[in-house]
């Protein structure tokens, strides 16, 4: 799955995913890229 932009329901809803069986996040798109590093070391996936 992928994440387009990160505000607050991204890292509400991103935990969880991590919790589901056979899924994984796999990128995430931000205009900022500094929220799309930081997402990236929280989450471990790519940005």
């Amino acid at each position: 799955m992928g994440i387009i932009e990160l505000g607050g329901i991204a890292h509400k809803f991103s935990p969880d995913l991590l919790l589901v069986e056979n899924s994984s996040l796999e990128a995430v798109v931000s205009r900022n890229i500094q929220k799309a590093e930081a997402f990236y070391k929280q989450y471990k996936t790519t940005y």
